[in-house]
């Protein structure tokens, strides 16, 4: 398996303490070891949406992977006693069932930060040992010196806002304060209140003048203090985005957070976004499957594939889609939307009024119920109740509302009320325009010339100077080291022997040599097309091979020889063996017999 290939999930951390309410300590280690992991060019990391889904499952690992289109899983624990902190990590190979690494950890709690840098490290180095040199440049650059306290109301922050709704986002902007009122000068909290305002902005669910207000002062202080963040350059792709549609703005931005992070998700995801507004639906799902690859069961990520399909007029894959995520957020108000109206628009009109008079209560958002209602009485040409949904939203002053009375009186076919909401939601630059300006819903009124201008001033003021062309970027190892430095590792290994050390890694093996680590990983790799563990197992088996047809040996067992050419387990060499001899040992030992 060569490095483009590894994908990795990083399972929710279990938490263990004799307090309540620390599963977002968990969950905060998981994404903090994805987050590092993911800056590591060829891994690919399943995003904690996904991964997350498993907590407390009863699948086995090899299922989970299997669901995630994973290769390797690492999954662990985290046990909190007074004022100490135990955490045990594993490395699991979950095709074969087998261990590649498990370590633990104590500690003050009060060093969880340092303890979380460690753990990061500790598990990259063994994958570069178990599967592939990687280019650790900027692994090791550590975030800001914050307090336990800060950082603590950080992660409780994340674990609220990660859920994606209105109640849930709203909690973790009180955290993300708490956070900054131990420590001002936070970039991580400023740009998770920043996220938050973004989100309940472009959702409707606040007035987008004041959320983005805030969203500028965020990010401004932000920037001060980690100007090369990935986060907060997400952030502003995000921010311009919704903000003032400034769409090649948002490429941009979006585009470098991809260039340092390819398995930043939710980048993906708004880019999707900006390419089926411009009409390029083949880029569009490019990207969207991309971020599915890294977050297969996220809601929101399932839903945004189901909206691209809307856009494009594939309302029955629309509404495949929207039920995925339903199925994982049987609540998610964007998903219910889309798909009501995809059945509207493929004909299924009177499903969705049983759905909405039977299951949604107006209560949970009334723009969206007398909205998706109204569509339907317009289409079955139900005056009386329609009129009703007119009064109801009329009533209602948000910007959901008025995106839904554009809907329906241009579904409708009402010319002039159509443009008056039109011209209300560019006057406000209400973020849901530039997805109502392409709305299958609204094709009666699409020749209108009111219609035509509004939606050309938008093109040409919003969307002007975005280029597309995306370029590849290829990465090649550069060759740092001389012939002779190939030798002496050769050299190295047939006088020394390190692989007899049950425990030899490869920081021992290089500080042996007197030689950089990553240069004697990636010279494992490119001259012998191996990766560290590949390399010393060879030695190994080599070595068994040797004794097990020695008679001087033929008092040991299988297992007993195994660990005398240096293997820790059985399991280890059983795997090690199979995998360079296609044999099992016993299969081995009867073939020389």
């Amino acid at each position: 398996m060569n490095k483009s290939n590894i994908h990795i999930a990083v399972l929710p951390f279990k938490v263990f303490s004799n307090k309540t309410d620390l599963e977002y300590l968990g969950d905060g280690l998981s994404e903090f070891i994805i987050n590092k992991l993911s800056i590591i060019d060829g891994l690919r990391l399943t995003s904690s949406t996904s991964s997350f889904r498993f907590k407390n499952s009863p699948l086995s690992l090899k299922e989970i992977s299997e669901s995630l289109q994973a290769h390797v899983v690492v999954e662990g624990s985290v046990t909190i006693i007074d004022k100490k902190i135990k955490v045990l990590t594993n490395l699991i190979d979950p095709i074969n069932d087998h261990v590649l690494w498990s370590q633990s950890w104590k500690d003050d709690f009060n060093n969880i930060i340092d303890l979380e840098e460690e753990i990061s490290t500790e598990i990259a180095e063994k994958l570069r040992e178990n599967f592939w040199h990687f280019d650790f440049s900027g692994f090791n650059l550590r975030k800001q010196n914050v307090s336990v306290d800060a950082y603590l109301h950080y992660l409780k922050g994340q674990y609220h806002y990660k859920k994606w709704n209105e109640s849930d986002v709203n909690k973790a902007i009180d955290c993300f304060n708490k956070a900054l009122s131990y420590e001002e000068n936070y970039a991580a909290p400023l740009i998770g209140l920043a996220n938050s305002y973004v989100f309940l902005a472009g959702t409707g669910y606040i007035n987008p003048f004041d959320a983005f207000q805030k969203v500028n002062h965020y990010c401004d202080k932000a920037k001060v203090i980690a100007p090369n963040s990935s986060d907060l350059g997400f952030t502003l792709g995000s921010n311009y985005f919704w903000q003032d549609w400034q769409l090649k703005n948002a490429f941009v931005e979006l585009n470098k957070v991809l260039e340092s992070n390819p398995s930043h998700s939710e980048s993906h995801t708004v880019l999707s976004l900006i390419y089926i507004l411009i009409g390029k639906s083949l880029q569009a799902n490019k990207h969207i499957n991309i971020a599915l690859q890294l977050d297969p069961l996220s809601p929101n990520k399932l839903f945004t594939k189901g909206w691209i399909a809307y856009l494009d007029h594939d309302y029955e894959l629309a509404a495949k889609y929207c039920n995925q995520a339903l199925s994982y957020s049987p609540k998610l108000m964007p998903a219910i939307v889309i798909k009501s109206c995809a059945q509207i628009m493929s004909g299924d009109t009177e499903a969705v009024i049983e759905f909405f008079t039977t299951k949604m209560d107006t209560c949970n958002d009334a723009a969206a119920y007398f909205g998706v209602l109204g569509l339907c009485y317009a289409k079955l040409e139900q005056l009386e109740k329609l009129d009703a949904c007119k009064d109801k939203l009329s009533q209602i002053t948000t910007d959901r509302s008025i995106a839904f009375q554009f809907l329906i009186y241009a579904f409708d076919n009402d010319h002039e009320k159509a443009v008056k909401w039109l011209r209300l939601a560019f006057d406000q630059k209400i973020p849901l325009l530039l997805f109502l300006i392409v709305d299958p819903l609204i094709s009666p009124i699409t020749q209108n010339a009111d219609f035509i201008e509004i939606k050309s001033q938008l093109i040409k003021i919003r969307w002007s100077g975005l280029e597309v062309n995306e370029t590849e970027v290829h990465i090649t190892t550069k060759k740092t080291w001389s012939t002779e430095e190939v030798k002496r590792v050769i050299q190295f290994f047939e006088k020394e022997h390190p692989y007899l050390d049950a425990g030899i890694d490869i920081r021992k093996m290089a500080t042996a040599m007197d030689i950089h680590c990553n240069k004697l990983s990636a010279l494992i790799n490119e001259e012998f097309g191996k990766n560290f563990n590949e390399f010393i197992n060879g030695y190994r088996i080599e070595l068994f091979k040797e004794r097990i047809a020695d008679a001087k040996y033929s008092h040991l067992s299988i297992l007993g020889l195994a660990l005398e050419c240096g293997f820790n387990s059985k399991s280890s060499f059983n795997t090690a063996f199979k995998q360079l001899t296609g044999m099992t040992p016993k299969a081995y030992k009867n073939s020389i017999s």
